[in-house]
């Protein structure tokens, strides 16, 4: 069984509609996938994929709920799941969900958009798609179930190696304090 998770607003950037279709693809014989959903009301996940009962295909659609109960959820997951159209918006930069993720050891399924390229290694410590299309979010999710748990342990493990790599703050702190020394 695999572990997806998502938190967040997907009325502003995120992108799951075809994700979902993908999981009810593979879950239509049985449940192979689990998805926790945490932001979006119920009635909208419903919406977006056009059934009553989501749990009957692995999608648990849990609204908003307060950052310790989220965080508890985040953290059991296998993957987080961050997908975004190639927009302006998207290229802002880095989302937070997708550092928090990795700091809680849970690697991302992201599309290459918003600089998440530059830090996951496909297969490695995460997992990056090239689009949003149904297909491509399918095969992607067919070839991790292929994965044995010990792999998945292993990239999990490599998530938070790269996170405490690249965004801890000692990090940062000797290039802020040299800014601003230079402000003074």
């Amino acid at each position: 069984m695999l572990r997806l998770v998502y938190a967040g607003s997907m009325s502003s950037k995120d992108y799951i509609d075809t994700l979902l279709k993908a999981i009810m693809r593979i879950n239509k014989d049985e449940i192979r996938i689990t998805f926790d959903i945490i932001g979006p009301e119920k009635a909208q996940v419903k919406k977006l994929i056009g059934i009553e009962n989501l749990e009957k295909v692995g999608i648990y659609s849990h609204g908003k709920l307060p950052h310790d109960e989220t965080v508890s959820i985040v953290e059991k997951a296998d993957l987080s799941v961050l997908l975004r159209m190639d927009k302006r918006y998207a290229k802002a930069g880095v989302s937070t969900k997708f550092c928090e993720a990795m700091m809680l050891g849970v690697p991302s399924i992201c599309t290459s958009v918003g600089g998440t390229d530059l830090f996951v290694n496909d297969g490695v410590n995460g997992f990056l798609v090239e689009n949003n299309e149904i297909q491509t979010l399918e095969k992607t999710l067919l070839d991790i179930l292929k994965l044995s748990r010990e792999q998945i342990t292993e990239i999990k493990n490599n998530a938070i190696l790269t996170a405490n790599e690249l965004f801890t703050a000692e990090k940062y702190r000797e290039q802020f304090n040299d800014f601003l020394s230079k402000c003074i």
